[in-house]
């Protein structure tokens, strides 16, 4: 049994309004003075044996998993076991960026296609100025690292030289760096060394691992303009996540406005 919940009309504003009584906003927007910042979309269109992965996977194993769990062949005869529909989606966003995990315990996982990679480096090439490139799945950093033979440094709040290369690259003395969004949440400062992000993978409908990456160079300090790329896989759940991920921006941006004590009457 399938059921859908539908918010009743005027449910937002109830909501937002009881939840104003007991919590204020705590918002820099409009308090610090930051450039601008743009966001594009870099497109690729996936290879006609990748392509045909995908639409199994996102109709005939979709029927599948919504009924419980199933298993998934490739066409190498690679079974994969997939027990949700949150799986699923996964794999469709491993499709999407090019590597498909066939086995969870080994981290093993089969190469699709280097469409994101070839995108990545053109605009790698293209740069006049420090890229900070973002990847969700283990296989994409692997993959990038073998393309670029280890490097580009990767950024990990956890490691122990972390300051060291945060202060490498706030000094512009690193072209391009990886890190992963979960890594680089809160609190570190990137905006002296660049103002470039790219997207090589997006974060599992994650808005708020999400927003919080891009703000590591959009921040108080930065004095250009900063640039945000996604590179998209078309006709894909990367162009799903993404409209999904900016239409949660927009609930959580009105739900912080409800919340400014300066932008509404006492209630």
């Amino acid at each position: 049994i399938v059921k859908k919940w539908i918010p009743k009309v005027g449910a937002e504003d109830v909501i937002f309004h009881n939840l104003a009584k007991h919590a204020i906003s705590m918002r820099t927007e409009g308090l610090v003075e930051l450039p601008g910042i743009s966001f594009s979309n870099l497109y690729v269109e996936l290879p006609e044996d990748a392509m045909k992965e995908y639409h199994t996977l996102e109709t005939e194993i979709a029927e599948e998993a919504a009924e419980g769990s199933t298993t998934y062949t490739t066409e190498d005869g690679v079974n994969i076991y997939i027990p949700t529909s949150d799986v699923l989606s996964g794999k469709l966003l491993q499709i999407a960026g090019g590597a498909l995990y066939t086995d969870t315990a080994t981290h093993t996982f089969a190469t699709f296609h280097d469409e994101k990679l070839k995108a990545l480096d053109d605009l790698i090439e293209a740069a006049t100025s420090p890229i900070l490139v973002y990847y969700y799945f283990e296989s994409d950093l692997l993959r990038i690292q073998k393309k670029y033979k280890n490097k580009i440094p990767v950024l990990d709040s956890k490691r122990p030289d972390v300051q060291s290369m945060i202060t490498q690259w706030n000094n512009g003395e690193i072209p391009v760096m990886l890190a992963h969004p979960a890594s680089v949440g809160h609190g570190l400062n990137l905006q002296d060394g660049g103002h470039t992000i790219v997207w090589f993978s997006l974060p599992n409908w994650d808005n708020d691992k999400y927003q919080q990456a891009n703000k590591r160079l959009y921040r108080s300090g930065q004095t250009h303009a900063v640039n945000i790329i996604h590179i998209i896989a078309k006709h894909t759940i990367d162009e799903i996540m993404l409209q999904t991920l900016k239409a949660k921006e927009k609930g959580n941006d009105r739900l912080m406005k409800s919340l400014d004590r300066t932008e509404r009457t006492a209630v």
